[in-house]
């Protein structure tokens, strides 16, 4: 189980406010994030969402996918393209050994 962190801010308040989750995946913790959005009846702005790094004890920041349920912050780290993250994984993976 990890831990994951929400940030967001209430279309008519300033305060950021946090809100954790522990899930066996990001999918599934947005999934959680979801459900209270449309529990309290209110549309929240997503600044940040984070995953917990035990061994480095720090926050990685993750992309924040588009969903009806919420709406993306202006400086929330939003997904990669399909064709862009096709071109960095080539880069990163070795030549083969000849």
């Amino acid at each position: 189980m990890i831990e994951y962190r929400f940030v967001h801010i209430w279309d008519d308040e300033v305060v950021p406010v946090e809100r954790y989750f522990t899930a066996a995946s990001s999918a599934e913790a947005l999934d959680m994030f979801a459900y209270t959005c449309l529990k309290t009846g209110r549309k929240p702005i997503l600044q940040e969402f984070a995953q917990w790094d035990r061994w480095g004890q720090s926050w990685i920041a993750l992309p924040v996918p588009e969903r009806n349920e919420y709406v993306v912050g202006d400086e929330a780290l939003t997904p990669v393209p399909e064709k862009e993250n096709n071109d960095h994984e080539q880069e990163k993976r070795e030549p083969a050994l000849s």
